[in-house]
């Protein structure tokens, strides 16, 4: 992990985003979230999927705007 990824303010950004980008997804799907446990596995799943990808964005984004503060250590 990168010193971005551990700042409390990036980690925020990046929750929201992944939980904001399922929820889309499972609206898209027609599911909803408190159907039963296994939406709510699924939900946690995509979760976890979309906060490594929000995360390499978010740093591919940090790198780009400011390398100084993605090269820090």
């Amino acid at each position: 992990m990168s010193s971005v990824e551990n700042k409390w303010w990036f980690i925020a950004i990046v929750s929201a985003g992944s939980a904001v980008l399922t929820q889309l997804l499972f609206l898209a799907a027609g599911l909803s979230i408190t159907a039963s446990g296994w939406a709510l596995v699924i939900f946690a799943l995509c979760v976890s999927a979309l906060f490594r990808l929000v995360s390499f964005l978010g740093w591919l984004a940090v790198l780009a705007i400011a390398p100084g503060l993605a090269a820090r250590r």
